[in-house]
């Protein structure tokens, strides 16, 4: 055994059909790695890590249980964009009309303050650990959102074009949320 193709299989999901920089889209299609359609598939796949590790920050906190459901909710949407994304056009996990109505909900409920005062400015991210993890899933959201339209030559079905750009508002509000939370004072641009 003195090359990779030698090598025996540890786990059954390693195959090596894509040693050769192409892969199979869930349509059947092979196409190359860094087709525009993998790259957008790829962005959703890693802004659902990122979420995974939101999700891990917050459930130290008891308190915040309602915010991982929500997460989890985002979470099992992405699958379904990112099936979308890879040629499955129909997926249960897209989110739909009531997704995007439940995440508007729920940037409504982070953006009250008990003080009644609104966020009224630009703010550096970071803060709680938590807080900067929201805000790289915000800019990997926005990322995300531009490989899904050039993807799709901006055709993007407004259902998921809706909801992916409510998505990085909902994690930016996510982030101002958290860092109130935690009383700790965002800087202010």
């Amino acid at each position: 055994m003195n090359n990779f193709s030698d090598t025996p299989k540890a786990c059954s999901f390693v195959t090596g059909n894509g040693d050769n920089g192409f892969t199979t889209s869930a349509d059947g299609t092979r196409v190359r790695k860094d087709d525009p359609r993998i790259e957008a598939v790829g962005t959703v796949d890693e802004l659902n890590s990122h979420v995974g590790l939101l999700r891990a920050h917050i459930n130290t906190d008891e308190r915040l249980n309602h915010i991982s459901e929500m997460l989890t909710e985002v979470q099992r949407s992405l699958f379904g964009i990112g099936a979308y994304m890879s040629g499955a056009c129909a997926s249960r996990l897209q989110p739909d009309a009531a997704g995007l109505v439940r995440l508007e909900t729920a940037i409504e409920l982070l953006c009250q303050r008990p003080e009644g005062r609104a966020f009224s400015s630009f703010v550096l991210p970071g803060g709680m650990m938590s807080a900067a993890q929201a805000d790289v899933c915000r800019t990997v959201c926005r990322r995300m959102e531009r490989r899904c339209l050039t993807a799709t030559d901006g055709k993007l079905p407004q259902h998921l074009s809706a909801y992916i750009n409510r998505l990085a508002d909902y994690f930016f509000a996510l982030s101002l949320y958290l860092n109130h939370f935690y009383q700790y004072t965002e800087i202010k641009i």
